[in-house]
This record gives structure tokens, C-alpha cells and sequence, in this order.
């Protein structure tokens, strides 16, 4: 079982049912990154601790937030108002739960934050090099925004649960150090 392919279909499925239950819509998943390019846009993001340790993260403009959250309030909503932020974090509450029922079949377990949102001019994440990242972009009635996992995982758990790209990332992280071996002076 490919553990990274199992956090793709978690991660695909939590956002198709979040969107389906608040919504009425379906996002489809698409291929390649989705840029957000205006200049305001919102990250809404929840941690995860257990096996999986690291964040979920959703990535929209503000004015697609809005009428994401137009549409889940049934009412027209002030781009800047707390409405907008409220209504996103809320959509990565629902989607994170969604992730960790998903992921309960094949007995993960880790716990769920509370939500928090960072509002900005081109918003980005600086990634360190032992986190593993699944980004995967969706539109959804012209609207279009990125969902991400950014994670580590507890090793000997995941290995126990007999996930066969565990030895493909060890050996990709020990080539990885002997080119930085023999890089450094």
C-alpha cells in the first residue's frame, strides 16, 4: 500500500465531501498547481499530531472565499468581513474531521487543531526538507483553490501498518545525504 497515494484519496475525498455537504457543489481535482494570483487571498490551515504530524492547508483568493461563503450562508457577504474568515476556517474544520474519517479505516489516528487563517498579498509556505507536501488544486464553479497536506510521519507506526513507500523514501533520503557528503567540503 502506497502511503502518500492514501493521503491523496483522504485529502481529494475530505474536500469533495466538505464542499458537497456546505455547498451543494462538487470541486473537481485537476492537474498541476493552481496559482493564487490576487493580490488578496486567505490560507486557512488546522494541524494534525499523531501518526501524522504536520498541517492542512487550503489556499483561495478573498473574493472566491466570498463566494464560497456567500453560498454556504445563503446571503451576499462583505469580502472583509469577519464572515469570510470564519466561513473558511470552518471549511478546513469540516474537511480535516473528513480527512481523519477517512484515514480511520487504516487505523490513523491523530489529533485535530482548532483552525486558524492568515490573510495576504501572495501568500506562501517555506516547506523544510524532511516535510513531504501533497498539493492538489480543485475548481469548483469557476472558482479555483489548492488544498494541502504538509506532513512528517511517525515512522514505526506507518511501517507496523505495512506501507511499501517507506523504503522508497528512506533510500531517497539516504541518497540525499551521501550527495550532500560529498558536496560539502
Amino acid at each position: 500500500m502506497n502511503l502518500k497515494r492514501l493521503l491523496n484519496d483522504a485529502l481529494i475525498d475530505a474536500v469533495i465531501q466538505t464542499f458537497q455537504s456546505m455547498t451543494n457543489y462538487i470541486p473537481l481535482p485537476t492537474e498541476g498547481n493552481i496559482e493564487i494570483t490576487s493580490e488578496d487571498s486567505i490560507m486557512t490551515s488546522i494541524s494534525l499530531v499523531g501518526i501524522i504530524k504536520g498541517d492542512l492547508e487550503l489556499y483561495i483568493s478573498l473574493a472566491e472565499a466570498k463566494k464560497i461563503v456567500s453560498i454556504m450562508l445563503d446571503k451576499d457577504v462583505d469580502e472583509a468581513s469577519a464572515s469570510v474568515t470564519d466561513g473558511m476556517c470552518e471549511v478546513v474544520n469540516i474537511m480535516a474531521g473528513l480527512f481523519k474519517k477517512n484515514l480511520s479505516k487504516n487505523k490513523f489516528s491523530f489529533e485535530v487543531s482548532i483552525p486558524k487563517a492568515i490573510k495576504g498579498t501572495r501568500i506562501s509556505r517555506c516547506i523544510p526538507s524532511q516535510i513531504t507536501v501533497i498539493n492538489q488544486s480543485f475548481i469548483y464553479e469557476a472558482i479555483s483553490f489548492s488544498a494541502m497536506l504538509v506532513y512528517s510521519i511517525n515512522k514505526s507506526h506507518i511501517q507496523e501498518m505495512g506501507f511499501d513507500d517507506i523504503e522508497e523514501e528512506k533510500a531517497f533520503t539516504e541518497s540525499l545525504r551521501m550527495l550532500k557528503d560529498t558536496l560539502e567540503p
